[in-house]
């Protein structure tokens, strides 16, 4: 598998609005100690290894960060960036190396959008009575459609965990959850189960806490509905499963795994400590207290309006495309880069946030539809698509173009930046490790040989 990450341009992108600032005479970035002391922290992470244990039915799938598809094997080593697809009769059991395991049911589309963490090593590692991750992470994971079963081991004073949905996301700290979407369902499209610990779920309209034992229907406006429809079942079967896929963790799980390379710097590195925390109680209130959030601080400091935008996008993914709208109301003239920050932070709502900031910018339609390309490079026809119904007086043929140019321009540079993973089919060997389903065997065609390394 080709492993590309979107994120690792955004310091290229970032890199080259600071240039332009420099030549046009604009103030740089602000570097407060705070703010300097969180990059040095984020440049000191790296990507997280995922572990594919277990697969159940044929056809699974993996899209890789440029749209690549391909079908998904045992033993295959996944990173950041990564999107499975399962079918009617597919299931998928991962484990990360941070102690976490994932069940992805049938009829599900999951995406591990960040996984970072400080480095440590992960080959001698006894996952199956692992308690607590063996070093600070941040995870951020995806479910748009279809349900998903997650056992979480106790995370770290600083660490973080979340799991974005449809109509909200999920802080967690260490638990065991069960969510299931159900877009036919207006009323409660997503369901959370959690069987033990903790979850704050933040929605476009609050948060709320959801302890074990209880159950919620989220509704598509943000509102909860206690104990909905099919939530007992929820609920067993997020017992169940989390037991069962800590019996199937395999013995040395991470041996052979890629070698450490450097995680892309978090979002928000810019912000106060100040910034941070309005953002972050604010998207505990929901959408609108986010947006005058940060319609406030980019008027404040509109020099790191797409730091801003992008942090609060962060923290309440729902609410991204009002976040990049009302940043780029703000201060338009940085609105390629507030819609490109944006697209990263929420890469599933790119192409409606690059029309919506498109719309407010119509003059720079062409360099927000090439920017958000480049930053989401899988999603280039879609953003092409929606600036051009967006905006009707635009150049369509500039925008294809630039979308184009933008998609080509990150797949090339991300081809540089990293080689590809040990993957199931590049000789990923699994001889000896008892993995599910695998009877011991080799999984892939090759001959198992080590993998190589990732450049930084």
């Amino acid at each position: 598998m080709q492993a590309r990450f979107p994120n690792l341009l955004t310091l290229l992108f970032l890199s080259s609005c600071l240039l332009v600032s420099a030549q046009t005479g604009e103030k740089p970035l602000p570097t407060s100690r705070p703010a300097a002391e969180a990059s040095q922290q984020a440049s000191d992470m790296v990507l997280g290894n995922v572990r594919v244990v277990k697969i159940e039915g044929t056809g699974v799938r993996l899209v890789d960060s440029s749209g690549e598809t391909k079908n998904l094997k045992e033993g295959t080593f996944l990173r950041q960036g990564s999107k499975i697809l399962t079918d009617k009769e597919s299931n998928v059991v991962l484990l990360f190396d941070n102690g976490t395991t994932v069940n992805i049911k049938p009829d599900s589309e999951f995406s591990i959008e960040k996984f970072a963490q400080d480095p440590f090593e992960a080959s001698g590692v006894d996952y199956q009575s692992l308690k607590s991750e063996p070093s600070k992470s941040v995870t951020r994971l995806n479910i748009p459609g279809g349900s998903i079963v997650v056992d979480i081991a106790k995370l770290k004073k600083n660490s973080s965990f979340q799991i974005a949905t449809p109509v909200g996301s999920a802080g967690i700290r260490g638990t065991s959850l069960g969510i299931q979407t159900n877009a036919n369902n207006p009323g409660n499209p997503v369901t959370i189960a959690v069987s033990t610990g903790v979850v704050q779920v933040n929605t476009a309209t609050g948060s709320r806490a959801i302890t074990g034992g209880q159950a919620f229907g989220i509704g598509s406006t943000g509102g909860f509905t206690p104990n909905p429809t099919g939530s007992a079942n929820l609920l067993n079967t997020t017992s169940q499963v989390s037991t069962e896929m800590r019996q199937s963790i395999p013995v040395q799980a991470f041996q052979g795994a890629p070698p450490p390379t450097a995680a892309p710097p978090s979002t928000g590195n810019n912000l106060s400590a100040a910034q941070q925390q309005a953002v972050q109680e604010a998207a505990e209130k929901g959408t609108d207290a986010l947006v005058a959030v940060v319609e406030k601080l980019t008027a404040e400091s509109p020099e790191i309006a797409a730091e801003i935008a992008s942090a609060a996008a962060d923290a309440l993914p729902v609410a991204a495309t009002d976040v990049a709208a009302i940043a780029a109301k703000t201060a338009p003239a940085n609105a390629a880069q507030i819609a490109a920050s944006v697209a990263l932070a929420a890469p599933t709502a790119a192409p409606q946030i690059a029309a919506t900031v498109a719309a407010i910018a119509p003059q720079a339609a062409v360099q927000i539809a090439q920017s958000v390309a480049n930053s989401n490079p899988q999603a280039a026809a879609d953003i092409a698509t929606a600036v051009i119904s967006a905006v009707p007086s635009v150049n369509a043929t500039a925008i294809q173009a630039a979308t184009q140019a933008g998609a080509q321009q990150s797949n090339q540079l991300s081809a540089g930046v990293n080689q590809p993973l040990n993957t199931g089919d590049q000789g990923t060997t699994t001889a000896g490790q008892n993995l599910p389903g695998s009877n011991g065997g080799a999984s892939g065609s090759g001959g198992g040989n080590p993998p190589r390394r990732a450049s930084d």
